[in-house]
């Protein structure tokens, strides 16, 4: 069976019947003689990235639905780019160096606001959330905090830019998904 057919008939599963279809097709394929035995999977730790866009909300949306089914929970992650290190300079005054922290700390505060009020949205739905709030490069802080934090998955939103603007500024969903050491899940 090649890996298209096999992806079809997983989709299948899946939607005719939900979990309990998945389950009988896992049973099924792993050729396991007694499908009597209950497939119990331990609850889905499952990091999201979230920059507070739509597609990132979508990827809040779905993880928190992958979480609800077998009372996993949702951590939630907001990076922001950039290095709050104030290097010493003799032209970093301490009225510089004061606005800078004051600027790093507003973005903290921003960013902390918008991940509670996601996790809010989904707490209402019995699913416990956690949320952190990073500086630092998003790729690498993703990957870092999902194996950190032992995360069983990764899931964010992708907005597709093209191509041009993807070898200039580099792929934060490229490079995730090319060094994580658990399974990603990109939502569009």
């Amino acid at each position: 069976m090649n890996i298209t057919a096999l992806r079809d008939e997983v989709a299948k599963s899946i939607s005719k019947a939900g979990y309990e279809g998945l389950k009988t097709w896992a049973t099924r394929k792993a050729g396991i003689a007694n499908p009597s035995v209950s497939v119990n999977p331990k609850p889905l730790r499952i990091l999201v990235g979230t920059d507070g866009s739509e597609h990132a909300r979508k990827a809040v949306e779905y993880a928190a639905s992958l979480a609800m089914r077998n009372g996993g929970e949702v951590m939630l992650l907001h990076v922001v780019a950039m290095d709050t290190r104030i290097p010493p300079s003799p032209w970093v005054t301490p009225e510089i160096e004061a606005r800078d922290r004051k600027f790093i700390e507003d973005l903290r505060a921003t960013g902390e606001a918008m991940v509670n009020k996601e996790a809010e949205l989904i707490k209402d739905h019995g699913i416990n959330v956690k949320t952190r709030v990073e500086f630092g490069d998003p790729a690498e802080t993703i990957l870092n905090v999902a194996e950190e934090e032992g995360v069983d998955m990764i899931v964010f939103g992708v907005r597709g830019v093209s191509a041009w603007k993807r070898l200039i500024l580099g792929s934060v969903s490229e490079k995730v998904l090319e060094e994580a050491k658990v399974p990603v899940l990109v939502v569009r």
